[in-house]
């Protein structure tokens, strides 16, 4: 099985919205084009979503139908809460990773119609529950800042452990180093 995130592409909202502002937000156009990069990128990979899941912010659903449009996709996104989150300052070990793993499935196993199991689940969602999958692998990638429509691809082997072999689009954003 696969896992991919896609980080939501660049919102268009004022410098200050209120939450209410941020929530109904959809793409620039500049998140568009690096959303539908991240299609592009994904295409490229031959990896082709059974089921994808967003956040409720309208910017995570338009960078899913972008995402999907460039892929040629027709899986309808599923519409849940929240993300991931792994505590900020934690140090990445493999019991974060296994901690994180756990939530993972059960998040994916929530989300999973009866009687199906999809080879790839696409999320799409913030910088904060990405940077929680990265940050609980140890000796792995540091995703900059300005990174929009970023995609980060997790692996589940055989025994049920996940990895993160470090396969990454960096969206519109700058290549890690």
């Amino acid at each position: 099985m696969q896992f991919v995130f896609v980080r939501h592409g660049h919102p268009d909202y004022p410098s200050h919205p209120t939450p209410k502002q941020k929530n109904a937000a959809r793409l620039r156009q500049e998140g568009v084009v690096a959303a539908r990069a991240a299609g592009a990128y994904l295409k490229a990979q031959g990896i082709q979503p059974g089921l994808v899941v967003t956040t409720s912010a309208q910017r995570t659903r338009h960078t899913a139908e972008v995402v999907l449009e460039a892929l040629g996709s027709a899986v309808k996104p599923l519409v849940c809460g929240g993300g991931f989150t792994a505590p900020k300052r934690a140090t990445p070990s493999e019991q974060l990773a296994k901690e994180l793993a756990e939530k993972l499935d059960d998040k994916i196993n929530k989300w999973t119609p009866a009687g199906t199991t999809p080879s790839t689940v696409m999320f799409v969602g913030h910088e904060v529950s990405q940077e929680s999958l990265v940050r609980s692998f140890p000796g792995r990638i540091e995703i900059p800042d300005d990174n929009r429509a970023a995609v980060i691809i997790l692996d589940k082997v055989p025994g049920g452990s996940w990895t993160f072999d470090g396969r990454y689009h960096p969206g519109c954003g700058k290549a890690p180093h």
